[in-house]
């Protein structure tokens, strides 16, 4: 029998603005969580409590949650530069959420807030990463630190309970990464040849962060420590053709243009992202293009799609999650 899932918990969301801390906040303040685990106060951590992003998270979570929910809404100044504000945030927690973005100081910020969140006994961390097969001593960029940062996790602290999740592109990102193409040119821009993209849903993310987040103990257990794979249904792929077809399908006349990394460089300096964003993201793909890794890349891509239905004991694992899932772990 699974123990009793908690009730009356403190959640800290760093990063609670931004892409994924928003849907993330929505799901644990739901209609739906309250009545399995019901969230006593939500810490949402921001840069600027007061500006534009925040009074929309607020918003959401009122209009999609209740004023009732929207009580339990507390935001914290804080940043990653900034401990002593960090360490407010997260004392008196009892999980938390851990999403940053993917530039030079990740490495450094992320594993001292593991630092506070082990001081501060935080009973469970949830933190959001790449593939499992893009991390590691031999990747590039970010692809390291997320590699490093589970790994300080794990050794330097292996009492905090913590689960790396690993995802694909997000479907929300296409207008950040290729959006200047699509909308300019009508042109799918990209570096990735023409095999199988991996997407997921943000809020399909959010949803399985928030169910980690909330589940029993006993089941939580069987991931603590673990680097797991979230992968879209269907496989949550298809080929570059198939993209620009389904933007053409819903009004997006789109065709298919590879670029080299040079070229696509400046097509994300035209889209306005900051260059260290830009710079981290091209070393990234570059491993992509690495020409000597295509076809192990490719077999890998294949072994998800015979592992996307949960075969072994993660079947019942995920039955017994706060939420039936739309993606799958690929274990």
């Amino acid at each position: 029998m699974p123990t009793e899932r908690p009730s009356g918990i403190v959640v800290t969301v760093i990063g609670a603005t931004g892409g994924s801390g928003v849907p993330v906040c929505l799901f644990l303040l739901g209609k739906e969580m309250q009545a399995l685990s019901p969230v006593a106060c939500l810490r949402a951590v921001t840069r600027n409590p007061t500006g534009d992003r925040a009074a929309i998270l607020r918003q959401r979570v009122e209009l999609t949650c209740g004023k009732e929910a929207a009580s339990k809404l507390k935001f914290c100044k804080a940043d990653f530069s900034n401990r002593a504000a960090l360490e407010t945030a997260i004392d008196g927690s009892d999980f938390l959420y851990l999403c940053s973005p993917n530039y030079r100081h990740q490495l450094a910020f992320e594993c001292s807030l593991i630092d506070i969140a082990a001081k501060c006994r935080v009973k469970r961390v949830v933190k959001m990463s790449v593939l499992k097969v893009f991390t590691g001593l031999d990747k590039k960029a970010h692809g390291v630190y997320h590699h490093r940062i589970h790994e300080y996790a794990v050794t330097k602290h292996p009492e905090l309970k913590l689960v790396t999740l690993g995802c694909p592109y997000f479907l929300q990102n296409i207008p950040m990464y290729f959006g200047y193409g699509i909308v300019t040119k009508g042109e799918f821009r990209h570096v990735l040849q023409n095999e199988d993209m991996r997407w997921i849903d943000l809020n399909d993310a959010a949803r399985t962060v928030a169910g980690l987040l909330t589940c029993d103990s006993e089941t939580f257990e069987r991931f603590n420590h673990r680097h797991i794979d979230l992968v879209g249904p269907d496989n949550g792929g298809m080929n570059v053709e198939k993209v620009c077809t389904l933007l053409t399908k819903y009004g997006m006349p789109t065709k298919n243009v590879q670029l080299t990394l040079d070229e696509w460089k400046k097509e994300l300096q035209l889209g306005g992202l900051p260059d260290g964003q830009i710079t981290n993201i091209i070393d990234f793909h570059s491993m992509l293009r690495d020409d000597t890794k295509i076809g192990q890349r490719i077999k890998f891509f294949k072994n998800h799609q015979d592992r996307m239905k949960p075969t072994y004991d993660a079947e019942p694992d995920l039955a017994r999650l706060p939420f039936s899932y739309k993606v799958h772990f690929a274990m």
